[in-house]
């Protein structure tokens, strides 16, 4: 389009930037034409007029539906040129991308761990917030993550759908399952500072920590005597019953404690000369 002084002596061009005519009045937004101010309004309302007809999912704009329905089929003609993992959208490719790359670049301002990605950042973050927002339906206890809530669900199935391919042992959850694992190796990762000595699980070093300490949590309500485990306690409380669960097989005779059985249990080993 030229624009004429007039003069017939010559001419000016107008200046080739797109006028952004069409203004949305609520976040000032502007668009080049009447229709992206149309798709754009339903971002403010609540209103989701595009329905999946697979899943019956509803959108805002119908772009939204047109990259949801890619959900429904089986192409995926995005491939990672690293481990050859497909996906049916650029963005997730884009996103699967920074497995691969040592860069971090959201940091945690509480406690400055780095995560690949802001969705784990969000997520971590909830480790330094008292909420928990996921509640269990059947027993009412809380989490903090999702994912710990879906892991706790599967205690109230009667269903161990994971298998040790060493001994057959079924298990629920894959954290589970894992840290069973370690019972058939030799790595003891988890070692000491105090005495050098190495345990497969973290909880088995938490466990032997308490040696080191004088702390004594556990106490008993009859004589105020403390102990550093729950099962020492346990043990010593039968002392005030005068219960004898344990019982030798060979004579019937009964003991307050293992320990005491166990004595007992030589007495009926037969000594050669």
């Amino acid at each position: 389009m030229e624009l004429h002084d007039g003069s017939g002596v010559g001419s000016i061009k107008e200046n080739p930037v797109k006028i952004l005519q069409y203004g949305c009045l609520i976040c000032k937004d502007r668009f080049k034409y009447e229709s992206g101010l149309r798709s754009h309004l339903p971002i403010h309302t609540d209103e989701k007029p595009f329905q999946c007809i697979k899943c019956n999912v509803r959108f805002k704009r119908n772009g939204d539906l047109n990259k949801h329905l890619k959900v429904h089929i089986d192409e995926k003609p995005f491939p990672c040129t690293i481990c050859q993992k497909k996906f049916k959208r650029s963005k997730s490719l884009i996103e699967h991308l920074k497995v691969h790359s040592d860069e971090k670049p959201f940091p945690c301002a509480i406690c400055n761990s780095r995560f690949k990605r802001n969705k784990n950042l969000n997520d971590h973050l909830k480790v330094h917030s008292d909420e928990k927002p996921f509640e269990c339906i059947l027993c009412n206890i809380r989490f903090k993550r999702n994912s710990n809530l879906n892991n706790h669900l599967k205690m109230h199935l009667d269903d161990k759908p994971l298998e040790c391919i060493k001994c057959n042992i079924r298990y629920k959850c894959k954290g589970d399952l894992n840290d069973h694992l370690k019972v058939h190796s030799d790595e003891k990762p988890f070692t000491c500072t105090i005495c050098n000595s190495r345990f497969k699980r973290k909880s088995n070093l938490t466990q032997h920590l308490k040696v080191h300490s004088d702390i004594k949590p556990f106490e008993c309500s009859i004589c105020d005597d403390r102990f550093r485990w729950l099962g020492n306690m346990k043990r010593h409380l039968q002392t005030h019953s005068h219960e004898k669960p344990f019982e030798c097989a060979l004579c019937s005779s009964r003991f307050e404690g293992n320990n005491s059985l166990k004595k007992h249990l030589k007495s009926h080993t037969v000594r050669t000369p």
